[in-house]
């Protein structure tokens, strides 16, 4: 039974993601069950994202106009792609 192991206390907060994961790399959720609460969560999902392949050289020439920090890759492609639908559409 769990609780009748010895085990390492749960940090109260961990410094990183990485931090974390080395944590619950070496200890078991097992060990901890007496510690979990069920949570009632609802998700009201506003936004889909669509994973597209795209072609390396499309890539990287997105990757080189966005160096300037302005605007991220996917935002940068969105932006192009919807100039291009307004523009297509328009005909």
């Amino acid at each position: 039974m769990a609780e009748d192991k010895l085990r390492d206390p749960i940090p109260e907060s961990f410094a990183s993601l990485e931090e974390a994961g080395e944590f619950w790399d070496t200890h078991s959720t097992d060990d901890y069950e007496d510690m979990i609460q069920e949570l009632d969560v609802d998700f009201d999902i506003q936004r889909r994202v669509y994973l597209v392949p795209i072609r390396d050289d499309l890539y990287r020439q997105a990757e080189l106009q966005t160096t300037s920090g302005d605007l991220s890759i996917d935002e940068l492609i969105n932006y192009l792609l919807e100039q291009h639908l307004q523009h297509v559409s328009a005909f």
